[in-house]
């Protein structure tokens, strides 16, 4: 039911006290304003009020008869200051309800603008998430329209309903899900994916967070789950894992049940063959072409063989690349030496690095045959050089891709729209992979006479 799970205590006393500045900061010019108004009349309020206190005095009466309970204690006539003060009272009381008005209108205007927030928040999420509230006993409150089209449902049909309804049937009564409820309503949130069962009994994965919400006094009420729909990815990853199964097990076919045939079996069959055939010089001359032919064909095979092997291990877990130290003029132009064209192709010195001859051959090889291909000229030619320390150079008089270019017919089965020469739209794919693989980088540039420049930085 879970994958990658997580279960932790929601509470965040740390940052308590900066979210409190930064709603306060996120109040209005003028709502901040008026609650800075209101703070100082409250605070001439409350000064009025504790000298009232302090005097200990009872205006009875708003006329000229006033009582003065400090008059012996203080030695002073407070009379005629009664007399101010009650007038005072009595000519400016309006101000003070019209204080209170706007000391109440703006704590409503300020708690409309934080609920205001809230419900914009909630409305975003509600718009790109699904969303259900849960009771503690399991039963849905609220669901959302993405949470029942996810599952295939009506609201009817989930409102009301125990959340084991959506569960997966081996999980409905496991002690795992037990266990999950456990930790909600003992106010733990809990996030990771979730398989579930839609209205048809199909898989859904939904990668959401279990929120308790909790009352004043601490103790969880409800709980909130937000969740977004995560089932082609995962079955993406399904997919993938095993396409590497049959991939793992067509290179144990390859490894075992191939190379017998290829680098065993018919190795031999041409040898007996030759020995045969040394006691008869005049059919050996007849078919001197087909063994060249079968022999050619036979060291094409291998090396084919030994490429594919070499992609097979890149995905085998656990296996490094199998790494040699080759003279890279030497092992390119044995690759190349029977191909249909050989002639277009100039190999000059280069230096000894490690690599894995039959990957690293493949790549280059995919550039020349680019080169090539995508070449308008009417003598195409490729050149592989040396251009600096470490740096080889693939350059062709063809039509000229950009590092822009490069990078953008580089991801897989991305091919030029109106492009009338053939293909798979992997070759650069592969290449790049293979280099990168090696620890080297690649680049391409245009050259000013034209044609491409292809630069591979050795490590």
């Amino acid at each position: 039911m879970l994958c990658g799970v997580a279960v932790h205590d929601g509470d965040d006393k740390d940052g308590w006290l900066d979210s409190k500045f930064s709603a306060l900061n996120s109040l209005p010019m003028n709502l901040k304003l008026r609650a800075i108004i209101c703070v100082m009349v409250f605070l001439v309020e409350v000064f009025f009020v504790l000298s009232d206190v302090l005097l200990q005095e009872t205006v009875k009466t708003f006329d000229d008869t006033v009582s003065v309970s400090l008059v012996d204690l203080m030695g002073l006539d407070y009379l005629a200051k009664t007399k101010v003060y009650a007038q005072f009272w009595k000519r400016y009381h309006y101000i003070y309800l019209l204080s209170v008005s706007i000391y109440v209108l703006t704590i409503y205007q300020i708690g409309e603008h934080f609920l205001h927030r809230a419900r914009n928040r909630m409305d975003a999420i509600h718009r790109s998430n699904a969303v259900v509230r849960l009771g503690l006993d399991g039963i849905v409150i609220e669901a959302n329209h993405i949470f029942c089209a996810m599952l295939g449902y009506t609201k009817e049909q989930v409102v009301g309903e125990h959340h084991r309804k959506l569960v997966p049937k081996h999980l409905k009564h496991s002690q795992e899900y037990e266990a999950f409820w456990e930790s909600l309503r003992s106010g733990f949130v809990v996030t990771g994916v979730f398989e579930r069962e839609d209205a048809h009994g199909g898989r859904v994965y939904l990668r959401g967070t279990y929120h308790p919400i909790t009352n004043q006094h601490g103790e969880v009420y409800e709980v909130l789950k937000i969740a977004t729909n995560e089932t082609a990815r995962v079955e993406a990853q399904v997919s993938l894992k095993n396409a590497n199964t049959y991939l793992e097990h067509a290179a144990k076919i390859l490894r075992h049940d191939m190379h017998s045939g290829i680098n065993t079996y018919i190795p031999r069959a041409v040898k007996s063959l030759d020995r045969r055939l040394a006691a008869h010089p005049e059919i050996k001359e007849e078919l001197s072409m087909p063994l060249k032919m079968l022999r050619g064909g036979l060291e094409h095979t291998q090396r084919v063989y030994r490429g594919v092997r070499a992609f097979t291990d890149l995905v085998r877990e656990g296996v490094p690349l199998e790494r040699e130290d080759h003279d890279l003029q030497q092992i390119l132009e044995d690759y190349l030496e029977n191909t249909a064209y050989s002639d277009s192709v100039m190999i000059e010195p280069l230096v000894t690095a490690s690599v894995n001859d039959a990957l690293f051959c493949t790549a280059i090889d995919n550039f020349i045959r680019n080169g090539l291909k995508y070449n308008d000229s009417h003598s195409k030619m490729v050149v592989v050089k040396m251009v600096a320390n470490n740096v080889i150079a693939i350059i062709d008089n063809g039509r000229g891709m950009s590092q822009e270019d490069f990078e953008k017919y580089a991801k897989p089965y991305v091919r030029k729209q109106g492009q009338s020469e053939s293909g798979s739209g992997l070759g650069l794919n592969i290449s790049l992979a293979i280099l990168q693989e090696h620890g080297f980088t690649v680049s391409s540039e245009i050259q000013d006479a034209g044609g491409t420049k292809i630069l591979v930085r050795l490590s």
